[in-house]
């Protein structure tokens, strides 16, 4: 059957999500790193590429280390918990570019943008400023993590964000407001149960430093 009602928006036609946390809470270094190339860049391209410049550079090269390592042993790596565990072992957490340091920093990043998301969910539709929407998201999800600079350079690119109507069209696909939310509901949810379960994973370790701090 055809029609509109087969129709999904941009979240709900991804061919790459994330999965939800497996029973031994073990995430699979592929398809979570598939999913955040293949669903959240896009994603960022649609929201303004000038007002995400800062999180999608950051999320980008982040992937880029996690998957250098995962390469290195794909069958010994293949979960994200894995290649922090051989960093662990090794003493090598806190080296630069490590990859238990790139999980951190995309872990926050993509806390962000769910974060961003949820609140464009419940947004007022009748206002078309999203600006507070990301102020708020970055107040809560990367401000803390963050020098003088970033906190006072960043907020100003979002002035260069989309308007509602036009973000919410532009994550459309064509079909209605109702299937858009029921869409972006769907992955926040698991893409948050995954950045609680990493988190949770850092704090389990007793690790120096953790996704989204203490």
């Amino acid at each position: 059957m055809s029609g509109d009602s087969e129709k999904r928006s941009f979240h709900g036609q991804l061919t790459k999500k994330y999965l939800k946390v497996p029973e031994d809470g073990r995430i699979e270094t592929e398809s979570f790193l598939d999913a955040s190339e293949q669903s959240v860049i896009p994603l960022l391209d649609k929201m303004g590429s000038t007002a995400f410049v800062f999180v999608k550079s950051d999320v980008n090269g982040n992937i880029s280390k996690l998957r250098k390592k995962h390469s290195e042993n794909p069958e010994r790596f293949k979960t994200l918990y894995a290649m922090v565990e051989d960093e662990m072992e090794r003493k090598v957490t806190d080296d630069k570019n490590s990859a238990t340091d790139a999980l951190i920093w995309l872990i926050r990043g993509l806390n962000f943008i769910c974060t961003f998301v949820q609140l464009l969910s419940k947004h007022d539709e009748t206002e078309e400023n999203i600006q507070p929407c990301l102020q708020e998201a970055y107040d809560n999800a990367l401000k803390v993590h963050h020098g003088f600079l970033a906190r006072t350079s960043i907020p100003i690119t979002f002035k260069m964000a989309p308007n509602y109507s036009d973000l919410i069209g532009a994550l459309s696909n064509g079909v209605g407001k109702e299937i858009i939310m029921e869409d972006i509901n769907n992955y926040v949810e698991v893409l948050q149960e995954n950045i609680n379960a990493i988190h949770g994973f850092y704090v389990q370790q007793e690790l120096k430093d953790t996704p989204l701090g203490s």
